[in-house]
């Protein structure tokens, strides 16, 4: 079993590889990259490029 130093330091890289993904889904749909676009925000953006794409044309 690990010790809780342990499970803190793997917390702690898991949060910092969140954070690394979030940037760079941001980056690459041209999104900014800033303290103020929240995640939410950011799935937000995303559902509503999804939405424009699959929208039907009738």
């Amino acid at each position: 079993m690990k010790s809780d130093k342990q499970m803190a330091a793997a917390a702690e890289r898991f949060a910092k590889a969140h954070q690394d993904n979030d940037r760079a889904v941001m980056e690459a749909y041209g999104f900014q990259v800033k303290s103020s676009f929240t995640e939410s925000q950011c799935v937000a953006e995303l559902f509503r490029l999804y939405q424009q794409l699959t929208k039907t044309n009738n």
